[in-house]
């Protein structure tokens, strides 16, 4: 059984949806990164996630419900299922939870500059661990890679699952290293 290729059009749709998913979702990281300024709750997490762990945090929290909205017409019109693409959707947003959970607590622990030796020290794991964490997921979403086929048989939680494994193998090493820094 082969499958069918999509219509021009909806690759174009596709496309276009995931360049707008990516354009708003960088105007909204921008945005809240300079209302951080302005509002204390805002400051508070930009001070307690250190400036990279914000940025990667709200653009993780803009890019995955954005990129689900704007794509579900997509993948309305090519007979994948929004429902289960809606509830990967939730499934990447508490990975996300976890990982801002986890980001709050280590907050304290990692030093406000890179150190001069190899690594960066507690702030270079922890935007190694962040950047292993966050980036994919949000790009899974922009490019609709949240929505599954709708062919009986076929995993429907796949792309989270592989996409988190695939995450924390690239983030064990910093992550355990943040470990390390948090009980020294």
């Amino acid at each position: 059984m082969s499958e069918t290729p999509a219509p021009a059009y909806r690759r174009d749709l596709r496309i276009s949806l995931s360049i707008a998913a990516l354009v708003l979702t960088t105007a909204a990281t921008a945005g809240l990164t300079v209302a951080a300024d302005d509002v204390a709750v805002l400051r508070d997490a930009r001070d307690r996630w250190q400036g990279i762990g914000y940025v990667l945090i709200c653009l993780y929290a803009v890019a995955v419900p954005l990129g689900t909205v704007l794509l579900s017409f997509w993948a309305r019109g090519t007979g994948r299922s929004v429902r289960l693409g809606w509830r990967n959707a939730g499934l990447a947003l508490g990975h996300g939870v976890l990982v801002a959970a986890l980001a709050w607590f280590f907050g304290d622990v990692v030093a406000d500059h890179f150190t001069s030796g190899r690594g960066g020290g507690s702030k270079g794991a922890y935007a190694a661990w962040l950047i292993a964490m966050l980036p994919a997921f949000a790009a899974v979403a922009l490019a609709g890679g949240l929505f599954p086929r709708s062919d009986p048989g076929r995993s429907t939680h796949g792309v989270v699952v592989g996409t988190a494994v695939v995450s924390w193998i690239f983030g064990a090493l910093p992550f355990l290293l943040l470990v390390v820094f948090a009980l020294a």
